[in-house]
């Protein structure tokens, strides 16, 4: 078991990638609007960490700016995915806070 990546860290890596992604953009009118969708996605409640995976998808085609972290991102996703479904109540609030502690830093201004 030693090495092995639980479902709420592999989900986590993957949204901080995806997030890193989203960080990276140039500054802009589309990064300006990006921002108050990821803000309006994570207030939504229940289906928000599935909501904000495939809303990052969508991100992740409309700017090629790290072709390379957008296709690692995209290739996680699908295992993202599954694990979200099956995870418990639990571990869900534990990967919603680790999140929630990377908004409060990444989406204070807008």
């Amino acid at each position: 078991m030693k090495g092995q990546i639980t479902p709420v860290r592999y989900c986590a890596e993957g949204m901080a990638t995806a997030l890193i992604f989203f960080r990276n953009m140039k500054e802009g009118e589309l990064k300006n609007s990006v921002t108050k969708i990821i803000k309006k996605i994570w207030q939504a409640g229940e289906t928000k960490l599935s909501s904000l995976a495939g809303f990052l998808v969508g991100l992740c085609v409309l700017d090629s700016s790290d072709r390379d972290l957008a296709e690692s991102f995209m290739a996680c996703l699908p295992l993202y995915d599954r694990y979200i479904e099956e995870m418990d109540e639990e571990n869900r609030s534990k990967l919603e806070e680790m999140l929630d502690d990377f908004f409060s830093h990444l989406l204070v201004k807008g």
